[in-house]
């Protein structure tokens, strides 16, 4: 069984890790987009 304080630590990491992931995929659609425009202005 888990007790309080694990079960703790877990809620924290599970929110970190998605918390980092929502910004990840906020930082690739920019980071995405920004590559798309540099390659139509290269061709």
């Amino acid at each position: 069984d888990l007790d309080d304080q694990t079960l703790i630590k877990v809620g924290f990491w599970v929110a970190e890790s998605s918390h980092r992931l929502e910004l990840i995929s906020r930082h690739i659609v920019p980071l995405n987009k920004y590559r798309k425009s540099d390659t139509q202005k290269n061709t």
